[in-house]
């Protein structure tokens, strides 16, 4: 799993640059060239190949994401289609790469690190808090990043009935 990740997160990546700066940030960009260093770093070392699957797992939020960027660029813009999808990518972001991340890493930092830098995993110490440190990181990015969601879908507002998003009286 952890090749089939490394290339999507490649190509994501070109992606990302080809956007860069107009529709994507610095934030995606350290995103994808921070998890292609995780999970490279993951491989070489053999260390924690739960990582990967993690950081896969919250790929699965991209989709709602994709569908999101899909509806916008064929004038789907104010429909209720993109709001329902928008309402998915938050749960989904929400539940895949919070809570489930979080609940991973408090797993990784309590109950993984006694067991890989004792006997019999002796896991090199440097290269696995480097894995450690750079994973929380990431959860702090993506605590970032739901932020921004719920910030976004506060300001949004209701749709009305023709799916179109109701003005806000000034």
């Amino acid at each position: 799993a952890a090749y089939g990740f490394l290339s999507w997160l490649a190509m994501d990546l070109l992606h990302c640059f080809e956007k860069y700066p107009h529709n994507v940030g610095l934030d995606a960009l350290a995103h994808h060239g921070g998890f292609i260093f995780l999970t490279s770093m993951q491989m070489s070392y053999e260390i924690m190949p739960v990582v990967a699957a993690w950081l896969l797992l919250g790929e699965l939020s991209t989709i709602p994401l994709n569908v999101r960027w899909f509806l916008i660029s064929y004038g789907k813009g104010d429909s209720l289609a993109l709001f329902l999808t928008n309402l998915t990518f938050a749960v989904s972001f929400l539940v895949v790469r919070v809570i489930f991340y979080w609940r991973g890493v408090a797993h990784m930092l309590f109950s993984l690190r006694p067991l890989l830098i004792g006997q019999p995993c002796d896991a090199p110490r440097v290269p696995l808090y480097i894995l450690m440190c750079a994973v929380t990181a990431a959860g702090f990015l993506n605590l970032w990043w739901m932020n921004k969601i719920l910030r976004m879908a506060l300001r949004v507002g209701k749709y009305k009935k023709k799916g179109k998003p109701a003005r806000k009286k000034r």
